[in-house]
């Protein structure tokens, strides 16, 4: 809230604990997504009323919340698992909620699955993807950071779902040629990492977390107003990829005051700060880390970011 997004935490269908089986587990997955598309659904019905632009939701979930997260965006009707058929038929994906918000899409701008899985990554395709932004670490047991089954701990020895995680899911938007997705792999970090045993939040991973959470959706939000056009059609960096060298060409020499840069990682970390005189400035990157940056350019109260891939 503090960054200006207007936030919203939702409910969804729980089940009892005294069913707990794949079949319900399986259902329950299904059903927590089909709530989060009412939700959207209903936030854009009622965008005036909550003052937000239905154009640019985001969602962001923690581990089964990601998993409604990831089968809200990519299942189709013809993939749906055999359990939610079953008695009672749980009904197609959107729907859930009011019949009033029906007609409205529950496509989002993009979404932060954290420690999250799928129940199959062939279910995501080119035509309906939507930018992830996925965090992970290696040593989850509860749900694999690449496949595997879910762990035992928190379930019956008697059940076991295979689960496709934030790796697995890279590996297919790579073979789909899918480029616009981050995979934020900690190695040897379990589930859900930034709690300690007793639930007490770590600030140091928090704060990082949360940055990348951050940068991601300054990425992706591309506030368009006629001033920022003005400034974003004045400016090129290139070569992207790049791996010794970028170039920033500043085209807008009507302007007396200089062009702000600042570059941060996908922490948040802030790795260059400077100022573009003229229409050409090269920039020395071949010191930096392989990754993506961000790329902030400021003047006059206007600023656009622009996003460069490093590599080595």
């Amino acid at each position: 809230a503090k960054h200006g997004y207007v936030t919203a935490t939702i409910d969804y269908r729980l089940l009892p604990i005294v069913y707990l089986s794949e079949r319900s587990i399986i259902r329950e997955a299904y059903m927590s997504a089909q709530d989060l598309s009412a939700a959207i659904r209903y936030f854009k019905a009622n965008c005036e009323e909550y003052r937000i632009d239905p154009s640019r939701i985001f969602v962001l979930g923690s581990s089964s919340s990601s998993i409604s997260i990831l089968l809200e965006l990519f299942m189709d009707e013809d993939e749906r698992p055999a359990e939610t058929f079953e008695y009672p038929d749980l009904g197609p994906m959107h729907s859930s909620g009011f019949e009033e918000y029906a007609d409205y899409s529950a496509q989002v701008s993009g979404a932060i699955p954290q420690w999250g899985g799928i129940l199959g990554t062939d279910m995501i395709d080119a035509d309906d993807y939507t930018p992830l932004c996925m965090i992970h670490g290696t040593d989850d047991v509860t749900l694999p950071y690449d496949t595997g089954y879910c762990s035992s701990q928190l379930l019956l020895n008697s059940i076991s779902i295979y689960m496709y995680g934030s790796h697995a899911i890279a590996n297919r938007l790579d073979d789909l040629g899918i480029t616009d997705y981050e995979l934020h792999t900690f190695e040897g970090k379990g589930h859900v990492f930034y709690f300690n045993a007793i639930m007490m939040i770590k600030e140091a991973e928090f704060d990082t977390c949360f940055n990348i959470t951050r940068n991601f959706l300054l990425n992706h939000l591309a506030m368009p107003t006629s001033i920022g056009e003005t400034l974003a059609e004045n400016i090129s960096i290139y070569p992207n990829p790049a791996s010794e060298y970028i170039i920033i060409g500043n085209e807008d020499e009507s302007s007396p005051m200089p062009l702000n840069v600042d570059v941060f990682d996908m922490t948040g970390r802030k790795v260059m700060s400077g100022s573009v005189y003229g229409t050409r400035q090269t920039i020395e990157v071949s010191q930096w880390q392989a990754g993506i940056y961000i790329v902030r350019f400021e003047r006059d109260g206007r600023s656009v970011n622009r996003k460069i891939t490093i590599i080595h």
